[in-house]
């Protein structure tokens, strides 16, 4: 059985996507601080908008937030 994903925009699930990274980045058990991680969560919809970059959630068949990509030029 294959699953089909949406890629969409990720503005409207910016709390998906917090909560995604996050769950990500705890399941390491690392200390991440050294990246600033807490500031970037507040400001994803800034950090990764046009034209430099770009926020984008994956979407399963019942709408769920599964996945995310973001970018932005260095």
């Amino acid at each position: 059985m294959k699953t089909q994903v949406e890629i969409v925009d990720g503005k409207p699930y910016i709390k998906e996507i917090q909560a995604l990274i996050l769950e990500y980045t705890n399941s390491l058990h690392r200390d991440l601080t050294f990246q600033n991680l807490e500031e970037e969560l507040e400001h994803l919809e800034y950090k990764y908008e046009n034209p430099g970059g770009k926020l984008l959630a994956a979407l399963s068949e019942k709408r769920f937030v599964v996945g995310c990509v973001a970018y932005h030029r260095l």
